[in-house]
């Protein structure tokens, strides 16, 4: 009698006790699956951080590129212009000049008036 009550007890008292350990169990691996992914999700927001600082790096740096190259460009055909107009003017003879030769050809010059 008495020794198969208390046999029984302990049975059950080892039974709440398994019961209530595989219940926690269950809230650990339920805490543990949460943080694995909040983990996962951060290291992806990273890695999609790091894209995005790539991604401004190289935009900008093509743009710099883009813009020094322009600005080459611009000195270039700068230069060539003026060069340009410094021939131009050469070959065009002064106002001053272009009337002496009038005057020559004609015979006349403002003197005689």
């Amino acid at each position: 009698g008495d020794s198969a009550d208390k046999h029984a007890r302990e049975i059950e008292a080892v039974k709440a006790a398994h019961n209530k350990l595989a219940a926690e169990s269950r809230g650990h691996g339920l805490n543990h699956s949460g943080m694995a992914e909040k983990v996962e999700s951060a290291l992806k927001a990273h890695g999609s951080m790091q894209e995005r600082v790539m991604y401004l790096e190289r935009l900008l740096g093509d743009s710099f590129d883009k813009h020094a190259k322009e600005v080459a460009a611009l000195k270039t055909a700068h230069d060539n212009h003026a060069r340009g107009q410094k021939e131009q003017s050469a070959k065009h003879a002064s106002l001053e000049d272009r009337m002496d030769y009038i005057e020559k050809v004609v015979g006349d010059s403002a003197d005689k008036h």
